[in-house]
């Protein structure tokens, strides 16, 4: 098996970070996805982001303080995510969580994420789990020489509820993954709507990169758009 470039790595360890601080709260996860570019030099890795649900600017004031710590380890998940696989300094690729945690703390990313870390660590096997999947998902991707321009579903929902059940995680463990990675319209399991909230252009790639999928809305009429994007590592696409 070829490993992974430092940069995917690192990304997908971030991303896994916010996932499993989400699922520990009860934050709803809508996807993990990639971009990526295809040019004349080959395939080129873009942004990695989570979406997520969001609250409006206007709700935060009014919210329990348990609900915004909830969002404030969520947001530095990322961070606890990288210093779990050993990544020791924060990188500027966590610039747009930083900016994100202001939304609900005057604490730093670095205080909020070794509380976040605590969290990440007790859930230790989800998160080698989502990084297993996200991993390999991202492998069998790159392997199409063929793959276009676009933005590509590593975890959906129902992959990540998979995941965190053990009786799904053995299901999903045993699929064949060249069977589901790069189709953006098909799902594992059902969705339902996330609650809408801001749009994040974080790490804004340097060409615009369309998105890969049969329909601009999905099934329940619901814009993706519409959700948070958290995203990872700094957009300087690297070739692959």
């Amino acid at each position: 098996m070829p490993p992974l470039s430092t940069y995917v790595e690192e990304a997908i360890a971030h991303e896994a970070g916010h996932i499993v601080v989400a699922h520990e709260f009860g934050i709803k996860i809508d996807e993990l996805h990639v971009m990526l570019s295809r040019t004349d030099e080959g395939l080129n890795v873009g942004d990695f982001a989570t979406l997520a649900e969001d609250p409006p600017e206007e709700e935060i004031p009014q919210m329990s303080e348990e609900l915004k710590t909830a969002f404030e380890l969520f947001i530095a998940g990322g961070v606890a995510g990288n210093k779990f696989d050993g990544l020791e300094e924060i990188t500027l690729g966590a610039e747009s969580d930083r900016e994100e945690l202001k939304r609900f703390t005057d604490q730093s990313l670095e205080e909020t994420s070794e509380t976040a870390l605590l969290i990440v660590k007790k859930q230790r096997r989800i998160f080698r789990r989502i990084v297993s999947v996200a991993s390999q998902r991202f492998r069998d991707l790159t392997k199409n020489p063929h793959l276009p321009t676009g933005r590509y579903t590593l975890l959906n929902e129902g992959d990540l509820e998979a995941i965190f059940s053990k009786e799904g995680w053995q299901g999903i463990h045993s699929k064949d993954n060249t069977e589901q990675t790069g189709r953006r319209q098909l799902h594992s399991g059902p969705h339902c709507c996330p609650k809408p909230g801001r749009t994040y252009p974080q790490h804004k790639s340097p060409t615009p990169v369309p998105r890969v999928q049969s329909e601009e809305t999905r099934s329940d009429g619901h814009d993706r758009e519409n959700s948070t994007r958290y995203a990872s590592a700094t957009a300087a696409f690297g070739q692959q």
